[in-house]
């Protein structure tokens, strides 16, 4: 069966673009970031939540079989993961019950260095992506797997990432738009950001537990 080679750029941008749509924790941090900073310090932050998802397509391509097990495993990982969360989320309702600062210089990495933790602790895109290329391969978009072409899988992750940084840069753009500098509007992405983040760490401490 002959695949186009655009498909192996073409569709993981679209799937990996609305996929990033859905209401999660990363989203809400481009926002909650570009309303209390800046809309460049949102850009950190999901330049940064890009990289991972890519390094989650990856995973996902060659260790898509193994990572069930390892999860079954190691259920502790869960655990670390919930008490991350729930240390953030706490972090946030605690901003929010402050009075917002306004921060002139948004540049530095902290940004960056935060969608990089959050993104790696938030591993959902792991169990997406080895979800899509099943579904993918079976309708044959396209073929991908442990021995796929180094072309192939550049264009792959290229795909995924293009799609993943565009939805956030969405998000960021649309909650820069609606004000950027609005108190009210920083405590409450504040608020709702931390309540996802809290409610997504005990969520993670369920495999734990069942363990």
């Amino acid at each position: 069966m002959h695949i186009p080679p655009q498909n192996y750029l073409l569709v993981p941008l679209f799937v990996g673009f609305a996929g990033s749509l859905s209401f999660n924790p990363i989203n809400l941090c481009v926002v909650d970031t570009t309303v209390r900073y800046h809309l460049r310090a949102g850009l950190l932050f999901a330049l940064a939540a890009t990289l991972v998802e890519g390094v989650h397509a990856w995973i996902a391509v060659y260790f898509g079989d193994y990572y069930p097990l390892f999860m079954k495993q190691y259920p502790w990982v869960s655990l670390i993961a919930m008490i991350f969360f729930v240390a953030v989320g706490i972090s946030f309702l605690r901003r929010s019950a402050t009075q917002p600062t306004i921060v002139s210089n948004p540049g530095d990495g902290r940004h960056f260095l935060q969608g990089l933790a959050i993104g790696i602790m938030n591993p959902q895109g792991i169990p997406y992506w080895i979800l899509v290329l099943t579904y993918l391969q079976s309708a044959g978009f396209f073929e991908i797997h442990q021995n796929v072409s180094q072309s192939g899988l550049t264009l792959f992750l290229t795909g995924v990432m293009a799609g993943k940084f565009a939805a956030l840069l969405l998000f960021g753009m649309l909650s820069n738009t609606i004000n950027r500098r609005t108190a009210f509007l920083q405590q409450w992405t504040d608020k709702i950001t931390g309540g996802v983040l809290i409610a997504l760490g005990l969520l993670q401490a369920v495999p734990y537990f069942i363990t």
